[in-house]
């Protein structure tokens, strides 16, 4: 029977056999980026690779682990998981990415996308369900904007692209400041989301302040990943708690 080592992030967590292995990639246990090494082996390879190329080969010693590099990948450019720049490339061209996509297979969708003659009108007819969707829900997306600036900020590397994701993150995390502050004001009627908020609950309020929404937003932010889109109402209810004073008798 065949031992397989298990490694993630340069430290290795076990040993364990190949029905072992398919069970914990099954059900999730073991991670997309967990390395594998078995005897036979000159390198350690992700663990898919490791299932799919396991054979009887002469026996070796294991090579030293490979090093974790700021971006976890940088000595194995077309290995370890999809970066944030090919994950949002894809939902451009495509609308949705595959789960547990590496490096390697985000750079061959692309391409495929790419030579695809109706990838072009696919993404034109996204793009405008999107827009339709985003008068309803823009509170939602302006959040995205600002999850997708940050990822791209923890994976700058360059100053050129530390500088361009910071300007990105300031610009989205204003334009999402903004929005909140529209629906405290008659302005609102600008805005169809923001219209509505406006009616039910921010007419009830005195104005806050940014630092005021901004506390509201990171409260809420923590405790549900999509809260606009289910409730967005339960921000007036987290502001009167935190800030009682602003609302109006």
């Amino acid at each position: 029977m065949t031992i397989i080592s298990v490694g993630r992030e340069g430290q290795e967590i076990g040993d364990f056999d190949l029905a072992g292995i398919e069970e914990g990639l099954a059900s999730g246990y073991f991670l997309s980026t967990d390395l594998g090494w078995y005897d036979g082996l000159t390198e350690w390879l992700p663990l898919a690779d490791v299932v799919e190329s396991l054979t009887c080969t002469p026996e070796t010693l294991p090579p030293a682990f490979p090093p974790v590099s700021p971006d976890a990948t940088s000595a194995y450019p077309l290995k370890g998981m999809a970066t944030q720049r090919q994950i949002d490339y894809i939902k451009d061209l495509a609308g949705k990415v595959p789960k547990g996509l590496t490096k390697k297979g985000a750079s061959e969708l692309i391409e495929r996308l790419l030579a695809d003659p109706a990838t072009e009108e696919r993404r034109q007819k996204r793009r405008e369900r999107e827009e339709r969707e985003m008068e309803k829900h823009q509170s939602y997306f302006l959040r995205k904007e600002v999850e997708q600036a940050r990822a791209m900020l923890e994976e700058a590397t360059s100053e050129g692209e530390i500088q361009g994701a910071n300007e990105a993150l300031q610009d989205a995390a204003i334009n999402r400041l903004q929005f909140w502050q529209l629906t405290f004001s008659m302005d609102a009627f600008e805005n169809e989301e923001a219209t509505k908020l406006f009616e039910k609950q921010g007419d009830k309020f005195r104005k806050p302040t940014d630092a005021q929404i901004q506390q509201v937003l990171d409260d809420l932010d923590s405790k549900a990943p999509k809260w606009e889109m289910k409730e967005a109402l339960s921000f007036y209810a987290r502001l009167a708690e935190l800030y009682p004073s602003l609302r109006m008798r």
